[in-house]
């Protein structure tokens, strides 16, 4: 995973994951989270201005899908599909 200055196409940051690397879609969200799946069945959070992994959960099947985020009763949750089951987490 890089992300890549727009304004000059440099690497501004690098993460590699175990294995082949990462086959989810990938979230930011306003909360400044960037949520992604790895090859391992984790479900990962990490910091988008630098890369650094926040927080990960082992969901036990592949992620299989793009996470999405959605705010309810003034709290934020980001649901995401692991195997056959989905998965919603609320952020603090």
């Amino acid at each position: 995973l890089q992300a890549i200055d727009y304004k000059t196409g440099s690497i501004r940051w690098s993460h590699k994951w175990e294995g082949a690397g990462g086959r989810s879609g990938l979230l930011t969200t306003a909360g400044n989270l960037l949520f992604a799946g790895d090859t391992s069945s984790n479900f990962v959070a990490l910091e988008p201005a630098n890369g650094t992994p926040l927080w990960h959960a082992n969901l036990g099947g592949p992620v299989s899908n793009a996470p999405m985020a959605y705010e309810l009763d003034g709290s934020e949750f980001v649901v995401v599909a692991a195997g056959d089951l989905l998965y919603a987490f609320t952020v603090h």
